[in-house]
Protein backbone atom coordinates (compact mmCIF):
# COMPACT_ATOMS: atom_id res chain seq x y z
CA UNK A 1 0.00 0.00 0.00
CA UNK A 2 2.84 2.41 0.79
CA UNK A 3 4.43 1.73 -2.59
CA UNK A 4 1.12 2.67 -4.20
CA UNK A 5 1.29 6.05 -2.47
CA UNK A 6 -1.06 5.45 0.45
CA UNK A 7 -0.34 6.76 3.93
CA UNK A 8 -0.22 3.67 6.14
CA UNK A 9 -0.57 3.42 9.91
CA UNK A 10 -0.21 0.16 11.85
CA UNK A 11 -1.66 -0.42 15.32
CA UNK A 12 0.12 -3.23 17.18
CA UNK A 13 -0.99 -4.48 20.60
CA UNK A 14 2.42 -5.89 21.52
CA UNK A 15 5.60 -4.09 22.56
CA UNK A 16 7.31 -5.04 19.28
CA UNK A 17 6.21 -5.46 15.69
CA UNK A 18 6.43 -8.86 14.05
CA UNK A 19 3.50 -10.78 15.49
CA UNK A 20 3.87 -14.55 15.41
CA UNK A 21 7.12 -14.24 13.48
CA UNK A 22 8.60 -12.75 16.65
CA UNK A 23 6.60 -14.45 19.39
CA UNK A 24 5.81 -17.79 17.75
CA UNK A 25 8.85 -18.69 15.66
CA UNK A 26 12.06 -19.32 17.66
CA UNK A 27 15.25 -17.40 16.93
CA UNK A 28 17.03 -20.45 15.50
CA UNK A 29 14.45 -20.59 12.71
CA UNK A 30 14.10 -16.84 12.16
CA UNK A 31 17.04 -14.76 13.47
CA UNK A 32 15.79 -11.58 15.09
CA UNK A 33 18.29 -9.37 13.26
CA UNK A 34 16.79 -10.56 9.95
CA UNK A 35 13.24 -9.92 11.19
CA UNK A 36 14.17 -6.48 12.55
CA UNK A 37 15.86 -5.54 9.28
CA UNK A 38 12.70 -6.40 7.33
CA UNK A 39 10.49 -4.45 9.73
CA UNK A 40 12.82 -1.42 9.65
CA UNK A 41 12.83 -1.55 5.85
CA UNK A 42 9.04 -1.19 5.89
CA UNK A 43 9.15 1.60 8.48
CA UNK A 44 11.78 3.46 6.45
CA UNK A 45 9.31 3.58 3.56
CA UNK A 46 7.17 5.89 5.69
CA UNK A 47 4.87 3.41 7.40
CA UNK A 48 3.93 4.57 10.92
CA UNK A 49 3.82 1.86 13.59
CA UNK A 50 2.05 2.48 16.91
CA UNK A 51 3.06 -0.16 19.46
CA UNK A 52 1.17 -1.16 22.61
CA UNK A 53 -2.02 0.06 20.98
CA UNK A 54 -5.18 -2.04 21.04
CA UNK A 55 -7.96 -0.89 18.74
CA UNK A 56 -11.13 -0.71 20.78
CA UNK A 57 -9.19 -0.38 24.03
CA UNK A 58 -6.42 2.19 23.72
CA UNK A 59 -7.98 3.90 20.72
CA UNK A 60 -11.73 3.83 19.93
CA UNK A 61 -12.73 2.04 16.75
CA UNK A 62 -14.85 5.06 15.82
CA UNK A 63 -11.73 7.27 15.81
CA UNK A 64 -9.87 4.81 13.60
CA UNK A 65 -12.72 4.80 11.10
CA UNK A 66 -12.98 8.59 11.08
CA UNK A 67 -9.26 9.18 10.60
CA UNK A 68 -8.72 6.66 7.80
CA UNK A 69 -10.28 5.90 4.44
CA UNK A 70 -9.97 2.14 4.90
CA UNK A 71 -9.19 -0.29 7.72
CA UNK A 72 -7.55 -3.70 7.24
CA UNK A 73 -7.72 -6.20 10.09
CA UNK A 74 -4.69 -8.53 10.10
CA UNK A 75 -4.77 -9.81 13.67
CA UNK A 76 -3.22 -13.17 12.80
CA UNK A 77 -3.86 -16.64 14.24
CA UNK A 78 -2.20 -16.39 17.62
CA UNK A 79 -4.70 -18.55 19.53
CA UNK A 80 -4.00 -22.26 19.67
CA UNK A 81 -6.77 -24.83 19.34
CA UNK A 82 -7.39 -27.09 22.34
CA UNK A 83 -8.47 -30.68 21.82
CA UNK A 84 -12.27 -31.12 22.06
CA UNK A 85 -11.95 -33.68 24.87
CA UNK A 86 -12.48 -33.61 28.63
CA UNK A 87 -9.32 -32.56 30.46
CA UNK A 88 -7.84 -30.53 27.62
CA UNK A 89 -8.22 -27.39 29.74
CA UNK A 90 -6.08 -28.75 32.59
CA UNK A 91 -3.40 -26.36 33.94
CA UNK A 92 -0.57 -28.57 32.65
CA UNK A 93 -2.11 -28.89 29.18
CA UNK A 94 -1.34 -25.93 26.90
CA UNK A 95 -1.34 -25.25 23.19
CA UNK A 96 1.84 -25.17 21.15
CA UNK A 97 1.20 -21.54 20.24
CA UNK A 98 0.94 -20.56 23.93
CA UNK A 99 4.14 -22.45 24.78
CA UNK A 100 6.16 -20.81 22.00
CA UNK A 101 4.78 -17.36 22.80
CA UNK A 102 5.71 -17.72 26.48
CA UNK A 103 9.25 -18.75 25.58
CA UNK A 104 9.82 -16.01 23.01
CA UNK A 105 8.49 -13.39 25.41
CA UNK A 106 10.99 -14.53 28.04
CA UNK A 107 8.34 -15.87 30.41
CA UNK A 108 9.56 -19.46 30.14
CA UNK A 109 13.07 -20.44 31.24
CA UNK A 110 14.85 -23.75 31.77
CA UNK A 111 12.62 -26.35 33.47
CA UNK A 112 12.60 -30.04 34.28
CA UNK A 113 10.15 -32.89 33.88
CA UNK A 114 8.61 -34.68 30.93
CA UNK A 115 6.65 -33.09 28.10
CA UNK A 116 4.53 -34.81 25.49
CA UNK A 117 3.67 -32.80 22.39
CA UNK A 118 0.60 -34.04 20.51
CA UNK A 119 1.03 -33.01 16.88
CA UNK A 120 4.11 -32.87 14.65
CA UNK A 121 3.32 -29.87 12.44
CA UNK A 122 5.14 -26.51 12.47
CA UNK A 123 3.87 -25.59 15.95
CA UNK A 124 4.30 -29.11 17.33
CA UNK A 125 7.78 -29.96 16.13
CA UNK A 126 9.06 -26.47 16.91
CA UNK A 127 7.63 -26.68 20.45
CA UNK A 128 9.10 -30.15 20.90
CA UNK A 129 12.60 -29.07 19.86
CA UNK A 130 12.51 -25.96 22.03
CA UNK A 131 11.13 -27.97 24.94
CA UNK A 132 14.05 -30.39 24.72
CA UNK A 133 16.51 -27.52 24.51
CA UNK A 134 15.03 -26.13 27.74
CA UNK A 135 15.75 -29.36 29.59
CA UNK A 136 12.46 -31.24 29.30
CA UNK A 137 12.49 -34.93 28.50
CA UNK A 138 10.36 -34.56 25.38
CA UNK A 139 8.31 -36.83 23.14
CA UNK A 140 6.26 -35.87 20.10
CA UNK A 141 3.22 -37.90 19.05
CA UNK A 142 1.92 -37.58 15.50
CA UNK A 143 -0.03 -39.90 13.19
CA UNK A 144 0.61 -38.34 9.76
CA UNK A 145 1.36 -40.90 7.04
CA UNK A 146 3.13 -40.18 3.79
CA UNK A 147 1.80 -41.47 0.48
CA UNK A 148 4.07 -44.51 0.96
CA UNK A 149 2.32 -45.30 4.23
CA UNK A 150 5.39 -44.46 6.29
CA UNK A 151 5.09 -42.09 9.28
CA UNK A 152 6.11 -38.51 8.50
CA UNK A 153 6.62 -35.38 10.54
CA UNK A 154 5.66 -31.88 9.43
CA UNK A 155 1.87 -32.03 9.58
CA UNK A 156 -0.33 -30.41 6.97
CA UNK A 157 2.10 -27.58 6.20
CA UNK A 158 5.01 -29.73 5.09
CA UNK A 159 3.06 -32.67 3.67
CA UNK A 160 -0.11 -31.24 2.13
CA UNK A 161 -0.03 -27.47 2.44
CA UNK A 162 2.58 -24.75 2.21
CA UNK A 163 5.64 -26.72 1.12
CA UNK A 164 4.20 -28.91 -1.68
CA UNK A 165 2.15 -25.95 -2.93
CA UNK A 166 5.24 -23.77 -3.16
CA UNK A 167 7.20 -26.55 -4.88
CA UNK A 168 4.51 -26.86 -7.57
CA UNK A 169 4.20 -23.08 -7.86
CA UNK A 170 7.95 -22.73 -8.39
CA UNK A 171 7.91 -25.36 -11.16
CA UNK A 172 4.91 -23.66 -12.77
CA UNK A 173 6.72 -20.32 -12.68
CA UNK A 174 9.74 -21.85 -14.42
CA UNK A 175 7.43 -23.09 -17.18
CA UNK A 176 5.68 -19.72 -17.52
CA UNK A 177 8.97 -17.82 -17.63
CA UNK A 178 10.36 -20.10 -20.32
CA UNK A 179 7.18 -19.74 -22.37
CA UNK A 180 6.61 -16.01 -21.94
CA UNK A 181 10.09 -14.56 -21.47
CA UNK A 182 12.34 -17.08 -23.18
CA UNK A 183 12.00 -15.79 -26.78
CA UNK A 184 12.76 -12.23 -25.70
CA UNK A 185 15.99 -13.42 -24.11
CA UNK A 186 17.18 -15.47 -27.02
CA UNK A 187 15.85 -18.82 -25.82
CA UNK A 188 14.05 -20.86 -28.48
CA UNK A 189 12.14 -24.07 -27.84
CA UNK A 190 11.00 -26.43 -30.58
CA UNK A 191 8.07 -27.56 -28.45
CA UNK A 192 7.73 -26.46 -24.85
CA UNK A 193 5.44 -28.77 -22.90
CA UNK A 194 4.56 -29.61 -19.31
CA UNK A 195 5.12 -33.12 -17.98
CA UNK A 196 3.13 -33.35 -14.73
CA UNK A 197 4.58 -36.63 -13.45
CA UNK A 198 8.19 -35.37 -13.00
CA UNK A 199 6.82 -32.13 -11.54
CA UNK A 200 4.91 -34.12 -8.94
CA UNK A 201 7.95 -36.30 -8.29
CA UNK A 202 10.04 -33.19 -7.62
CA UNK A 203 7.34 -31.94 -5.22
CA UNK A 204 7.37 -35.26 -3.37
CA UNK A 205 11.17 -35.17 -3.08
CA UNK A 206 11.11 -31.66 -1.62
CA UNK A 207 8.53 -32.78 0.95
CA UNK A 208 10.45 -35.95 1.78
CA UNK A 209 13.75 -34.12 2.25
CA UNK A 210 12.20 -31.59 4.62
CA UNK A 211 10.23 -34.08 6.70
CA UNK A 212 13.35 -36.23 7.10
CA UNK A 213 15.15 -33.08 8.15
CA UNK A 214 12.74 -32.66 11.07
CA UNK A 215 13.45 -36.23 12.18
CA UNK A 216 17.16 -35.38 12.10
CA UNK A 217 16.53 -32.29 14.26
CA UNK A 218 14.58 -34.44 16.71
CA UNK A 219 17.47 -36.85 17.00
CA UNK A 220 20.02 -34.06 17.40
CA UNK A 221 17.98 -32.42 20.18
CA UNK A 222 16.95 -35.59 21.99
CA UNK A 223 13.25 -35.53 21.08
CA UNK A 224 11.55 -38.93 20.98
CA UNK A 225 9.24 -39.30 17.99
CA UNK A 226 6.28 -41.65 18.60
CA UNK A 227 4.14 -42.30 15.49
CA UNK A 228 0.50 -42.68 16.52
CA UNK A 229 -2.45 -40.87 18.05
CA UNK A 230 -2.44 -39.48 21.58
CA UNK A 231 -5.37 -39.69 24.01
CA UNK A 232 -5.41 -37.83 27.33
CA UNK A 233 -6.11 -40.03 30.37
CA UNK A 234 -6.40 -39.23 34.09
CA UNK A 235 -3.34 -38.86 36.33
CA UNK A 236 -1.03 -37.36 33.68
CA UNK A 237 -1.26 -40.43 31.46
CA UNK A 238 -1.33 -40.32 27.63
CA UNK A 239 -2.46 -43.36 25.69
CA UNK A 240 -0.75 -43.70 22.32
CA UNK A 241 -2.21 -45.93 19.63
CA UNK A 242 -0.20 -46.73 16.52
CA UNK A 243 1.68 -49.79 15.35
CA UNK A 244 1.61 -50.76 19.02
CA UNK A 245 -0.40 -49.34 21.92
CA UNK A 246 1.41 -47.82 24.86
CA UNK A 247 1.00 -45.33 27.69
CA UNK A 248 3.39 -42.60 28.78
CA UNK A 249 3.33 -40.22 31.71
CA UNK A 250 3.99 -36.50 31.37
CA UNK A 251 3.91 -33.55 33.75
CA UNK A 252 3.08 -31.27 30.83
CA UNK A 253 1.17 -31.74 27.57
CA UNK A 254 1.41 -29.39 24.59
CA UNK A 255 -1.52 -29.61 22.17
CA UNK A 256 -0.62 -28.85 18.56
CA UNK A 257 -3.09 -31.04 16.72
CA UNK A 258 -3.34 -28.78 13.68
CA UNK A 259 -6.28 -28.57 11.31
CA UNK A 260 -8.30 -30.71 8.92
CA UNK A 261 -10.27 -29.76 5.79
CA UNK A 262 -13.99 -29.09 6.25
CA UNK A 263 -16.22 -31.42 4.26
CA UNK A 264 -19.40 -29.60 3.17
CA UNK A 265 -22.58 -31.65 3.48
CA UNK A 266 -23.98 -30.49 0.13
CA UNK A 267 -20.67 -30.82 -1.71
CA UNK A 268 -18.69 -33.69 -0.15
CA UNK A 269 -15.22 -34.60 -1.34
CA UNK A 270 -15.36 -37.17 -4.13
CA UNK A 271 -11.67 -37.23 -5.04
CA UNK A 272 -12.44 -36.20 -8.63
CA UNK A 273 -14.24 -32.87 -9.09
CA UNK A 274 -14.36 -31.90 -5.42
CA UNK A 275 -11.14 -32.45 -3.49
CA UNK A 276 -9.55 -31.26 -0.28
CA UNK A 277 -6.21 -29.46 -0.08
CA UNK A 278 -4.26 -32.71 -0.16
CA UNK A 279 -6.19 -34.04 -3.12
CA UNK A 280 -5.46 -30.84 -5.04
CA UNK A 281 -1.75 -31.64 -4.73
CA UNK A 282 -2.07 -35.17 -6.11
CA UNK A 283 -3.77 -34.72 -9.49
CA UNK A 284 -2.57 -37.10 -12.20
CA UNK A 285 -3.25 -34.56 -14.94
CA UNK A 286 -3.52 -30.80 -15.16
CA UNK A 287 -7.10 -29.74 -14.28
CA UNK A 288 -9.08 -27.99 -17.01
Amino acid sequence: LRRMGHAVEIHEAGPYAGGMMRFGIPKYRLPRDVLDAEINRIIDMGVEVKLKTRVGVDVPMQDVEKQHDAVLFAIGCKSGRALPVPGADAPNCITGVAFLEAFNQGRLKAVSGRVVVIGGGPAGYTAAIRSAQLGFKTACVDDWRAASGEPALGGTCLNAGCIPSKALLESSEFYAQARDQGPGRGLKFTQLSLDLAPMMAHKDKVVSDLTRGIATLFKANGVTWIPGRGKLLPKNQIEITGATATQVEAEHVILASGSTPVNFKNAPFDGQRIVDSQGALEFKEVPR
